[in-house]
């Protein structure tokens, strides 16, 4: 077991080890003194009556504590699923699952052709992915000599499953069957976490297989090809800033983000003057219940949140506004468009308002606007909510 903990530790020695999420059956009072024995704090538990894993989020682990929740997930007694740094990371991965969920075991033909296509396009670009089966999809794994900015990660991510849906376009699938979510996620990292190499599956229990182009492996030689990955196939930090250039060339929707004006409105970008705004906007619990998921608690964490928006548009990552009534000159909002399916011209679109002007036609009038703006400067076809 001693070699297989070694391997772990090596390979995702870049995320927090002080924090887990412990998938098990065990509950109760007894369980939780020894789960949290050795210093240990419960951030929360989520139990389950659907036959699932009950989940722990234990922060403060020590070291030595850390590395018996390992032991206890390559014996397979629980799954150990570990959160990303907040800034950078050294790894990123692509949950593929199944959108239609209709059975846990079965691999659709999308999802066969997605997989294959997402590798084949990683290696294309200097990064060979390490890919790991999980359910009815798969984990995509690529492991970084250094730390990379989220955002950098998180933008190269969104082209690389762009691109991917539209290989299942082409050639005639439907790639709304895919769903992709994406580790680190720069809009909901301080809440998700990802079950590590070793796992098994909370519903059907099958191994995490390493996934081949020729073959699923076995549980042993997954392990020895998750060893060799380590061993010979992280990526230089000079071949992800190639593969990151190539790609945002290849992909490009955003380009600046004007002024826009309606009658009764302004729509700026966002700037740094706008923090105060954002923070008492997002604090605000009537519009915060709406975006729970994706927005930062702290002030801190809103900080950063909105630098990274100012970052986002002065790269052409996306088109993020203020509302800015014009008659008071004050900001009442924000709307945003974001992500992309570049093949097909389309994005998506999200706004939040003050509560206090709710009912008052400010979204309607701001999103006219926005959409009027992506089709006719854009050249978009299609704009998704």
């Amino acid at each position: 077991m001693d070699w297989k903990l070694n391997i772990l530790k090596e390979f995702y020695n870049g995320l927090p080890m002080n924090k887990a999420k412990i998938e098990t059956n065990e509950h109760g009072f007894n369980f939780l003194t020894q789960l949290l024995v050795g210093g240990a704090t419960l951030e929360y538990g989520e139990l389950t009556l659907s036959g699932l894993l009950h989940k722990y989020k234990i922060v403060d682990i020590p070291n030595h504590r850390m590395d018996e929740f390992l032991k206890s997930h390559i014996s397979k007694e629980c799954n150990v699923c570990l959160y990303f740094d907040t800034r950078a990371n050294n790894m990123f991965c692509f949950n593929m699952d199944n959108n239609h969920k209709t059975n846990n075991t079965i691999v659709i033909p999308e999802m066969d052709l997605a997989v294959r296509a997402i590798r084949n396009q990683l290696i294309e670009l200097g990064c060979e992915p390490l890919i790991i089966a999980s359910g009815r999809g798969y984990h995509v794994w690529c492991r970084f000599d250094v730390a990379i900015d989220n955002n950098l990660l998180y933008q190269f991510m969104l082209r690389v499953a762009a691109k991917t849906m539209a290989t299942l376009h082409k050639k005639g699938y439907d790639y709304h069957k895919i769903k992709f979510n994406f580790y680190p996620d720069t809009r909901i990292y301080k809440v998700v976490s990802l079950r590590l190499f070793g796992s098994e599956h909370a519903k059907n229990k099958a191994f995490s297989y390493v996934f081949t182009p020729n073959q699923l492996l076995d549980e042993a030689a997954s392990w020895e090809y998750f060893e060799a990955y380590i061993r010979n196939k992280i990526i230089p930090e000079d071949k992800f800033a190639e593969a990151y250039a190539a790609i945002m060339t290849s992909l490009k929707v955003f380009k600046g983000v004007p002024t826009l004006e309606t009658d009764s409105l302004i729509l700026r970008k966002i700037s740094i003057d706008d923090i105060e705004f954002i923070y008492h906007h997002m604090k605000n619990e009537k519009v915060r219940k709406f975006f729970e998921k994706f927005w930062p608690k702290d002030r801190e964490g809103i900080e950063e949140f909105v630098r990274g928006a100012i970052q986002r548009n002065e790269n052409d990552q996306s088109a993020e506004w203020v509302i800015v009534l014009k008659r008071e000159k004050k900001v009442v909002g924000r709307i945003w468009l974001e992500g992309l399916l570049s093949w097909c011209n389309a994005v998506n679109v999200g706004y939040s308002i003050d509560h206090n002007y709710w009912g008052l036609g400010v979204a309607s009038e701001a999103l006219n606007r926005v959409i009027q703006f992506g089709f006719d400067k854009m050249h978009l076809k299609r704009i998704e909510a």
